[in-house]
């Protein structure tokens, strides 16, 4: 994607959600103040992004070393996101069980792919 056509996406998602952080608050949560009472599904989606934030991108299978503090940090943002403890846990729950069926289709498929360079090389010996 090219700069500008990144800005103009940035800038189209800054308008929405400024749009939606404006409107009143609707369902009484605690701390609701900068709740967006619309747009709910943008909002699991920003919140599963950042707990995919946690995971190694160089270790497939490793949390990050700052786990711990990086959940403390998205803590402070469930007010905002109107997110409760619950919630939480069903969307990491869901990103856990997301990361653990990727793992497990990757592996597969490279004991597969591996499996079949076996086959391969087996023809090519024996057709000669």
């Amino acid at each position: 994607m090219s700069p500008s056509k990144h800005c103009e996406v940035v800038s189209a998602i800054r308008h929405i959600a400024l749009t939606l952080s404006s409107m009143p608050p609707k369902y009484g949560i605690r701390g609701e103040n900068y709740y967006w009472s619309v747009g709910y599904q943008l909002n699991f989606r920003v919140y599963e992004k950042l707990l995919f934030g946690l995971f190694d991108i160089l270790e497939e299978d490793h949390l990050i070393e700052e786990a711990a503090e990086i959940l403390k940090l998205l803590k402070s943002s469930w007010s905002m996101l109107g997110i409760t403890q619950k919630l939480h846990n069903v969307i990491y729950s869901w990103v856990l069980f997301q990361h653990v069926y990727m793992l497990c289709i990757w592996y597969t498929l490279c004991t597969f792919n591996s499996g079949m360079q076996f086959f391969i090389v087996f023809l090519d010996v024996t057709a000669m």
